[in-house]
């Protein structure tokens, strides 16, 4: 009986290798990760994957991402986990790039936007908040959805508390103001930046960031919370105000609120935040590059 058990066990494990050729091919046991390519490899590694607990270790990626992809479902075996987590390790496996970055044991629990690349959005607002979270994003632009006339959008008044960090008080302050803005050639050192650029820079700041909310008519003052959808909610204020065609109404946003540069992100893996001069300089792009020629040249609504 031994023998036929044998020959039939035999059998039955040749049929599941000719079904299933790859069953068992990475293993029950950890296996060594793959070395990550010198230049670029590194490069990717540093800036967008490993997180301080994986200590530049690609093995410890591939534990965290097999555990956050099998952790989507019920009832997977450790077998296969572990088979999966060295698939990765070994580079026989290409994960995206989201999964390396945020993959993990609280993967089933987090905002699935990071994960994706297949979204898409009618309005701008909608647009930006998917980007923020991770999203690529798709948009249509025909003239039937397009339903904003921007030339319609209300004055727009950008506040910065003085007290914030990022507010631009000395000359080394200003120079990295001057180079985040664009006002500056890029790479400008210290020793360039003489007395005409920081007169240049100091011109902008005081027509383009107030440190007081102005006194103006038709004011609507709108305080950017310290989050994505704070963010995004800015972008609703102002889409939705020339929506609703308040030309003549000014609105205020301030900026006091966002943390500043550098600061980690929770939800980024400590990641630095941009600081509130990084969306001051998109908001500012919206009104000089989309709003303003809208009003002057009837740009079209895209």
């Amino acid at each position: 009986m031994n023998g036929h058990f044998s020959l039939a066990e035999s059998l039955v494990t040749q049929t599941i290798q000719a079904r299933f050729p790859f069953e068992g091919a990475y293993g029950a046991q950890s296996g060594i990760a793959r070395q990550l390519d010198p230049g670029m490899g590194e490069a990717v590694g540093r800036r967008t994957v490993f997180r301080p607990s994986d200590n530049e270790d690609f093995g410890a990626v591939a534990d965290r991402v097999a555990q956050g992809n099998t952790g989507l479902l019920a009832g997977v075996d450790k077998r296969e986990v572990m088979q999966l987590r060295n698939a990765i390790a070994s580079g026989a496996l290409l994960t995206s790039g989201r999964h390396l970055q945020h993959g993990d044991s609280e993967q089933s629990t987090r905002n699935m936007e990071v994960f994706t690349n297949c979204a898409t959005a009618i309005c701008s607002f909608a647009k930006f908040y998917l980007l923020l979270n991770g999203s690529g994003v798709g948009r249509a632009y025909d003239d039937e959805l397009c339903i904003v006339d921007w030339a319609q959008a209300p004055e727009l008044h950008f506040v910065l508390d003085v007290q914030h960090p990022d507010y631009p008080r000395d000359r080394a302050a200003l120079l990295r103001f001057g180079l985040e803005m664009q006002i500056l050639p890029w790479g400008t050192m210290p020793d360039a930046f003489d007395a005409g650029m920081e007169a240049q820079v100091t011109q902008f700041l005081e027509q383009s960031l107030l440190p007081l909310v102005p006194e103006v008519p038709n004011k609507i003052v709108h305080v950017i919370d310290d989050s994505r959808e704070g963010w995004a909610k800015a972008v609703e204020a102002i889409e939705a105000m020339a929506f609703a065609q308040n030309r003549d109404y000014h609105l205020v946003l301030d900026f006091s609120r966002i943390r500043c540069a550098g600061s980690p992100i929770t939800g980024m893996q400590g990641r630095p935040a941009a600081g509130p001069v990084s969306l001051l300089r998109g908001l500012l792009n919206v009104y000089r590059n989309v709003i303003e020629p809208a009003r002057c040249n009837g740009m079209p609504r895209w």
